[in-house]
């Protein structure tokens, strides 16, 4: 039987957080968020649902997703 290794996924979900917040928290000129950063945010969002998407799974004892 294979061991959960859902405290990895959830240790990346933290990270990715951790890394949005950075990127929030770097003052930026004109008050508005740069498209690039908004890009870098939406990536990293993406990743974080997929970490806890990931993370999950096993509890709720549903397969884990096909990645396309």
């Amino acid at each position: 039987m294979q061991r959960s290794r859902s405290w990895f996924f959830y240790l990346c979900a933290i990270e990715g957080a951790a890394a949005i917040a950075a990127l929030l928290a770097i003052p930026s000129e004109g008050g508005r968020l740069s498209p690039a950063r908004l890009g870098l945010i939406g990536l990293i969002a993406a990743a974080v649902a997929a970490a806890a998407m990931l993370a999950i799974a096993p509890a709720l004892r549903i397969p884990y997703p096909i990645l396309l």
